[in-house]
């Protein structure tokens, strides 16, 4: 715009006298001084990007433009000024990020240019810049400065820079120094047990019986509940409970004796674990007699019949408004608060379970006292606060609480005692337990327990071998037998009564069969164990790798890990020994995570190297190649330059593959490698779709040259499907017609003129690729659809079928598969 002015204002200054007798010399001069103006308004250099790239000790900034422009460098301290006189910044230019080492990024647009500021956390050593005016370009080298350098910036100078050392420091993130079996592998067989949580349903507290002692007007109990009873209910025979009021309601008249002897007889069926008839008798209470206490007291014990007999129903919030419409009990309360912090534990609200047991409105007399205590203990479980659990639990068993008649109390007290290797304790708790449910759910996992509490105490494998076999014997199928058939498996396999090969096949068969994710967790891990001792360290990886994967949130992941990282610097290294590369790098691909987390020696990546030279690269390739760089320099970089760059490229950092390139062609502007790397660059910026940019940098006249960059603008019609310039160019240009280029010629030929309609002579050229090997599986598909196009079923179907029986592309076979299967149905739908 503010050229166009600036034309218009040249004309118009001409005197208005002299403009009816322009000459046609002025007008000449006119012109040229107009296309003066306009060349110098295009040639206005614009910032168009700004990249950068890092290494250890020094950062690489990249400055593009559409013109280069002149510029000046300045150092103040920790800050580097770039002033870009006549320069502007492209309205889509984006903003570098600040970091660790360039702290602050301020661009300041000026009357006559830019001025880009940089600040650095340490005064910077060393500016070198580079320039280019095709592509326009500026490159700013940067050698970083460190803690060291900032505090003795002479000795700095001095000395050219100063590079600060990696020494190696201890990670305690690391699993090598977590997992507690590394270099004691054997020991995991008889130390290991995957973690048993025995769930026993909750038991919730009731008030002493009978409930009905809270009605008004009060009533002794010998006035209404015969001593019999009274006995029967005080030794927890419920059911002849139930039976006695049952025969004392027959023979009642009195209306407010038989109200409480109905509620007291509900109240008994409900204490011996009935649930259909208690439930309908409750409704019926309730209904009856609603809106008084007789009432709320039958609601309540509603309540409770489905909070422990109904999975799904929200006790907990069921309860409090049933306690609620009861109102205060003197010699209830107490219990009230435990059954609430009963239920809130039962589904996970342990701060709500928290609060009702440290209730300090409302005394807690000595029987709700000691179940208060082991409550709290049961809190400190269930929050992972072992120690805390175990002391308290050993308080409340020295003060003759009753946990002995809790069963989930007294499963986590026996669980507790086990972790802590009491193990003589932890088997007379499971010895109690075992009393407790007999004939019930979860005795199997009780039995086990017990049979391993006694062997850790005692150590007799014979009598061990007895009590697991009998848990398989009589609970088949059940997780308690699948822990004592592992247990037997691993007894075995240390007594030498399994070799390795049967050790194995048991393992797998466990890891199969297991009826809980844990164990097969363990029993898969245990293969890889089997593979390590067996002198096999790539099978142990290789089985690690396979329960990591299997088991996304595995509890023997930094076991697992750990047998890795200390096993798969020796495995990779003999396997690039061997030549083995794809295996090396397959394996390394594998735990690259490993890699990034830096729990695996850097010495390791040398030998990657090595693999990755010569086979090419996968996605770990760039970082391999990029620390290698870092810690080279000279001849040793301009040789890494090249596999850097093809490693980013199949890694699809498309963008990095630019800023090393400019870099390479900076340093390095005579060198051998310089096509290839500019091949690799064109196909960055393809992959990226900047067609405009790749057809700049072949039109340079001094871009460098080989076969390949030739091929690159036919590749560019293939890809695109403009198949009549793919014909014209492979059948016009000379340096494409080489034999080391006729394999790909051909294929690509024969696909444009298949494309095309060209059958004719798509066919032989098709034939020509299947006899070189080259890309066959394409070649015989079309080849199958030529056929068809002729009606010639039977060919084309002998074609396909070759195709996914004998084929290499997943792509390819799954085609020919679906096209067999379509000429199939047809078949049919014809007969």
């Amino acid at each position: 715009m503010e050229c166009i002015l600036l034309t218009e204002r040249v004309i118009l200054q001409q005197p208005r006298r002299n403009m009816h007798k322009t000459t046609s010399a002025f007008l000449v001069f006119t012109f040229t001084l107009l296309a003066l103006l306009a060349r110098n308004c295009e040639a206005a250099p614009l910032l168009t990007s700004i990249n950068r790239t890092d290494e250890t000790s020094s950062t690489q900034l990249y400055l593009r433009f559409t013109t280069l422009p002149k510029y000046e460098l300045t150092s103040h301290h920790r800050r580097i000024d770039l002033l870009l006189p006549g320069t502007k910044a492209a309205d889509n230019l984006e903003q570098l990020q600040p970091d660790d080492r360039i702290v602050k990024i301020l661009r300041r647009p000026l009357d006559k240019g830019l001025l880009l500021s940089f600040f650095f956390r340490y005064p910077p050593q060393k500016v070198v810049e580079s320039s280019r005016r095709e592509p326009a370009s500026l490159m700013l080298d940067i050698s970083l400065g460190n803690p060291f350098t900032a505090m003795h910036p002479d000795l700095s100078t001095k000395l050219k820079g100063l590079t600060l050392l990696n020494r190696d420091a201890i990670d305690y993130t690391n699993p090598i120094h977590i997992s507690g079996y590394v270099d004691r592998w054997a020991s995991f067989f008889n130390e290991y047990e995957t973690p048993l949580t025995i769930p026993l349903p909750t038991t919730f507290t009731l008030p002493p019986f009978p409930l009905a002692a809270a009605l008004r007007p009060p009533l002794p109990l010998e006035s209404w509940l015969p001593e019999s009873i009274r006995q029967e209910a005080a030794q927890g025979n419920w059911l002849l409970t139930g039976k006695g009021l049952q025969e004392q309601l027959e023979q009642e008249e009195d209306e407010l004796l038989r109200d409480r002897l109905l509620l007291s007889y509900a109240e008994a069926l409900v204490r011996a674990g009935e649930y259909r008839e208690p439930h309908r008798l409750l409704q019926q209470i309730s209904h009856r007699y609603a809106d008084t206490s007789l009432a709320a007291l039958a609601d309540y014990l509603f309540v409770y019949l489905r909070t422990v007999h109904e999975p799904d129903f929200l006790g907990y919030y069921e309860l409090k408004k049933a306690i609620e419409r009861i109102g205060p009990v003197p010699r209830f309360n107490a219990y009230f608060a435990l059954i609430l912090a009963e239920a809130a534990m039962d589904i996970g609200r342990l701060d709500d379970a928290e609060k009702q047991l440290k209730r300090d409105d409302i005394g807690f007399a000595k029987e709700a006292n000691t179940l208060r205590l082991m409550r709290q203990a049961d809190l400190h479980y269930l929050r992972k606060q072992r120690i805390k659990a175990l002391v308290s639990y050993l308080q409340l068993k020295e003060k003759g609480g009753g946990i002995n008649r809790i069963p989930e109390s007294l499963a986590r007290f026996a669980d507790l005692l086990y972790s802590f290797k009491r193990y003589e304790q932890a088997g007379q708790r499971y010895s109690r337990l075992r009393e407790l449910l007999n004939g019930k759910d979860h005795l199997d996992l009780v039995l086990f327990r017990l049979a391993m509490s006694q062997y850790r105490a005692t150590t007799d494998r014979r009598q061990l071998s007895q009590d697991l076999a009998l848990v398989q014997e009589i609970y088949p199928g059940m997780q308690g037998a699948y822990r004592a058939r592992l247990k037997q498996i691993d007894q075995d396999f240390t007594a030498k009564r399994l070799t390795p090969e049967q050790a194995l096949r048991a393992y797998a068969e466990m890891a199969l069969k297991a009826n809980t994710v844990a164990l097969r967790e363990e029993a898969t891990f245990k293969q890889a164990l089997v593979h390590l001792l067996n002198g096999d360290p790539l099978a142990a990886i290789r089985q690690s790798l396979l329960m990591l994967r299997e088991f996304q949130s595995a509890a023997l992941k930094v076991d697992a890990r750990a047998l890795i990282i200390e096993q798969l610097p020796q495995v990779v290294s003999e396997l690039v020994d061997k030549q083995h590369y794809i295996e090396a790098l397959v394996l390394a691909q594998k735990n690259r995570q490993l890699f990034a987390r830096g729990w695996i020696s850097n010495n390791l990546l040398y030998d990657l190297a090595a693999a990755y030279t010569n086979l090419g690269f996968f996605d770990r390739a760039a970082r391999t190649y990029q620390y290698l760089f870092d810690t080279s320099s000279g001849d040793q970089q301009e040789k890494i330059y090249l596999p850097l760059i093809e490693s980013l490229y199949q890694d699809g950092q498309y963008q990095a593959i630019e800023d090393y390139a400019d870099r390479f062609t900076f340093r390095y502007p005579q060198s051998t490698l310089l096509p290839e790397v500019f091949l690799l660059r064109l196909k960055a910026l393809l992959k990226k779709d900047k067609l405009k940019r790749v057809r700049q940098l072949l039109d340079s006249q001094d871009r460098p040259s080989s076969a390949q960059i030739e091929k690159l603008a036919v590749q560019i019609y293939y890809d695109q499907n403009q198949w009549q310039e793919v014909i014209a160019a492979l059948t016009t240009a000379p340096s494409l017609q080489g034999a080391d280029s006729l394999p790909e010629r051909e294929m690509m030929l024969a696909e444009s003129y298949f494309q095309t309609g060209m059958m004719d002579k798509a066919e032989p050229l098709f034939l020509s690729v299947i006899d070189q090997e080259t890309a066959p599986d394409q070649a015989q598909f079309r080849l199958a659809q030529i056929r068809l196009r002729e009606n010639n079923r039977q060919q084309a179907l002998k074609r396909l079928q070759q195709l996914a029986e004998e084929g290499v592309d997943p792509l390819w076979k799954k085609l020919a598969r679906e096209e067999i299967a379509i000429l199939q149905l047809e078949g049919s739908l014809k007969n």
